[in-house]
């Protein structure tokens, strides 16, 4: 959990990063900001979820699209407005819903989760089996959480469930939502561009199973950013066109449009 001032500039590097070009909106709750404030926190979060229900009335209103993208504990009120929202008006969808890292039960979600997928164009899960946040979670709740991976990630038919503990996060290994470029450029992928996992060079499958897993290596954000422009601009003659670019970018870019070639070829070939 974070502070609202730590909440805002996160949020608003996301939006930098996607190049978002909608209305960046922002909800946060009163969070201790650490881990030793979390049974406050875990108070504190329940009593929000009328405002963020509220918020997302509004917000649902009309025409347009609403992406959602929670993290940690913020997936508790998040999940708990938006059922109620869609029980009220079973009528409004939204598009991504993002969960990152997300404090809640994963029995609750699995019995819970089918009136999320019927009203959204897709779900994503990014979950760590190195998520010490979560574990500490666990132990005081009593029971798994959705974004801790250690027993396995949950598999549900429409939600894309992305193993992100092959990439280095902080000490408690619960931010990497927000500090891993190999995510950030993934998330790109998924909300701004509309692209499948199959279709994202960030993640590759997961042996054996419908899941996947994040690639320690990832996209750069700048090079899933510059390959989507091209594949809406050419569409299939976007590859044509990044290797024109990469043979006559002058040295120092090369690297880059080696990169957004990979990527290019990547979605166009899935």
């Amino acid at each position: 959990n974070t502070s609202f001032h730590d909440g805002a500039l996160r949020a608003t590097q996301l939006s930098y990063d996607l190049e978002f070009s909608g209305d960046m909106m922002f909800f946060s709750w009163p969070s201790k900001g650490s881990l030793y404030g979390y049974l406050t926190d875990a108070g504190n979060v329940r009593p929000t979820v009328p405002g963020m229900e509220a918020f997302l009335e509004i917000a649902t209103r009309g025409e347009g699209t609403l992406h959602i993208i929670a993290h940690s504990m913020g997936n508790h009120y998040t999940l708990a407005a938006l059922n109620r929202i869609l029980y009220a008006y079973p009528e409004r969808r939204i598009g991504q819903l993002v969960l990152a890292a997300p404090d809640v039960d994963r029995d609750s979600f699995v019995a819970e989760y089918a009136r999320l997928l019927d009203a959204t164009d897709g779900i994503t899960l990014y979950a760590s089996r190195f998520d010490r946040a979560l574990q500490v979670s666990r132990t005081v709740n009593g029971g798994v959480r959705l974004g801790d991976s250690g027993d396995g990630l949950v598999e549900l038919a429409g939600v894309d469930a992305v193993d992100a503990s092959l990439i280095e996060g902080d000490m408690l290994g619960h931010t990497y939502f927000a500090d891993a470029p190999q995510l950030l450029g993934d998330i790109v992928g998924l909300v701004k561009l509309g692209w499948q996992p199959g279709a994202r060079c960030g993640v590759a499958p997961k042996s054996g199973t419908r899941q996947w897993d994040i690639r320690p290596e990832g996209c750069p954000v700048e090079q899933v950013r510059a390959a989507g422009d091209l594949i809406a601009n050419y569409g299939v003659e976007a590859v044509a066109e990044a290797q024109r670019s990469y043979d006559s970018a002058p040295g120092e870019q090369l690297q880059f449009w080696q990169g957004v070639l990979a990527v290019v070829d990547h979605r166009l070939r899935n």
